[in-house]
């Protein structure tokens, strides 16, 4: 999976590569400046993680992948196997099903991810805006 998901990322970088190139010749020709893809908002998510077992598979990626691994990992907790064995996600799974630690373990994994992303989502926006801003005020 590992290797494929190397691949895919592979496969991914080239056609945004193709399609910047293609949007950079029209703006070239129009007299616009050109555009660059950022990869920054582009990250991984190890998921169904087992510290037991995957430490060291999640080493390895962690140093081919770089910045676009996030540092956040999806623990394989009880809560994760059931909503995956029921086809749902962990936030409609129903909480009378579980022990309290269990369910609270599986939502806290889930919650800091998002946490995670909603910063780095938010961050972008943000940056984009202020480059926005400067640009109008040239």
């Amino acid at each position: 999976e590992f290797d494929s998901t190397g691949r895919f990322f592979d496969m991914l970088h080239a056609t945004f590569s193709s399609i910047e190139e293609g949007e950079n010749v029209a703006a070239r020709a129009l007299g616009r400046p050109e555009i660059g893809f950022e990869w920054d908002a582009v990250q991984t998510i190890i998921t169904r993680f087992d510290a037991s077992q995957q430490t060291e598979l999640a080493s390895l990626m962690q140093a081919y992948m770089g910045r676009t691994l996030s540092p956040y990992r999806q623990d394989f907790t009880a809560l994760i196997g059931q909503a995956g064995e029921s086809v749902n996600g962990i936030y409609e799974a129903d909480y009378r099903d579980f022990n309290r630690d269990t369910y609270a373990r599986g939502r806290a994994t889930f919650d800091e991810t998002y946490a995670g992303f909603k910063r780095l989502l938010y961050g972008i926006w943000r940056r984009d805006e202020m480059r926005a801003e400067a640009e109008a005020a040239e």
